[in-house]
């Protein structure tokens, strides 16, 4: 889609748009072209699964979380037809892994309450915690129900700390066997797995968190008030056809390869507070802490930060880029100047032709994710 449809009325003497009418001609626009894209909407959202207690390995249930996931390709006609062609990949994958609030027979503390694990993931890591500087124990906890069930109650703010620690370092290594089972099963089964360390488009993401209940154990916990077992996982899977896959450019390949021990992904921000439509930013991004148990930082490689025209983030055009690299952060190489200096790119005129010219390496970067043509429509 070339024009707006906006721009493909005044064109044909529609009369008498308003702004607001072009903001939602736009909006369509935009839904028209994410529905004709490439990327199939395959998300398989909470899929569930148990651990057995202490348990890292996902191999007693990987199978059923890939019927569930083969259930929803099957349920979209063309994701299925796709995949009978051997032409669908993965593009993302978030895995929210838990571990109950409870270690070696003490309470522990928590960041995501019982109910958030399944059904409120936007509030996962939200729950408050306990401790020195915090509400107390007593606010968390009954003492006397975990007294009845045989519970230690008699802990120490450190101990209750360190157990919260090894608990996170569970939950967190339960997310990475998830995922690394899934990949295998998926690449058994016909799909492709992008290769970031060539510069194709993959995003994953890990959300560990310990979880509330109620500082019991799974076994013991009230099912009428912590309905969900700490040591779950919910996966998030969205697939796409192989042809949404790209290679970008030279540049990113040589800046990716320096960090190719770490994990890599790729993100994309929208001000949710204001509503806007189109993405503020865009980043690659690594896990400097990659391997080091509940360290879950995520640093940015380079960043480029969009200003709009006077429509906004409604539907206008690009007036501006800048192109940030934080290079020598966390171990982020040198090279990274040269292949992508920080400056600022002034648009003349607005717009993704001028991108197209003068940016070329970003927009092979936002094409190989699948955001170029979508969110940039004019």
């Amino acid at each position: 889609m070339k024009n707006t449809l906006a721009e493909n009325l005044l064109r044909f003497k529609a009369k008498n748009l308003t702004e607001s009418d072009i903001v939602k001609l736009n909006d369509l626009g935009k839904r028209l072209i994410l529905e004709g894209a490439d990327w199939i909407s395959v998300t398989a959202p909470n899929i569930i699964v148990a651990f057995a207690a202490g348990a890292t390995d996902s191999n007693p249930f990987i199978n059923t979380v890939w019927t569930q996931l083969t259930s929803a390709i099957n349920a979209n006609p063309e994701a299925k037809a796709l995949y009978d062609a051997k032409n669908l990949a993965l593009q993302s994958m978030k895995i929210y892994a838990g571990a109950s609030n409870n270690y070696n027979n003490t309470p522990t503390q928590y960041d995501t309450g019982n109910y958030d694990s399944a059904n409120k993931l936007s509030s996962w890591g939200k729950a408050a915690y306990s401790g020195k500087g915090g509400e107390g124990t007593a606010n968390m906890f009954n003492p006397a129900l975990l007294a009845k069930k045989g519970v230690n109650t008699k802990f120490t703010d450190e101990t209750m700390k360190t157990g919260y620690i090894k608990n996170l370092e569970l939950a967190k290594a339960r997310g990475l066997n998830i995922a690394t089972n899934l990949k295998t099963t998926m690449v058994r089964n016909g799909i492709t797995i992008p290769d970031t360390k060539t510069g194709q488009y993959y995003n994953e993401i890990i959300m560990p968190g310990v979880i509330d209940t109620g500082g019991y154990l799974d076994a013991s916990r009230n099912k009428t008030e912590m309905a969900y077992p700490g040591q779950m996982a919910t996966i998030i899977v969205e697939l796409s056809g192989k042809q949404a896959i790209s290679t970008v450019p030279v540049s990113m390949v040589t800046l990716v390869a320096g960090i190719k021990d770490k994990s890599i992904t790729w993100g994309s921000y929208k001000n949710a507070a204001t509503g806007d439509e189109m993405p503020d930013s865009f980043e690659l991004k690594y896990f400097p802490g990659q391997g080091k148990g509940q360290d879950t930082r995520v640093t940015p490689v380079v960043r480029w930060v969009f200003t709009y025209d006077q429509i906004a983030k409604t539907g206008g055009k690009i007036t501006k880029i800048e192109q940030i690299n934080f290079s020598g952060k966390d171990g982020i190489p040198g090279t990274i100047q040269t292949s992508f200096p920080n400056k600022i790119i002034t648009l003349n005129p607005p717009g993704k032709k001028s991108m197209e010219k003068q940016i070329p390496d970003l927009v092979q970067i936002l094409k190989a994710a699948g955001m170029f043509d979508i969110f940039f429509t004019v």
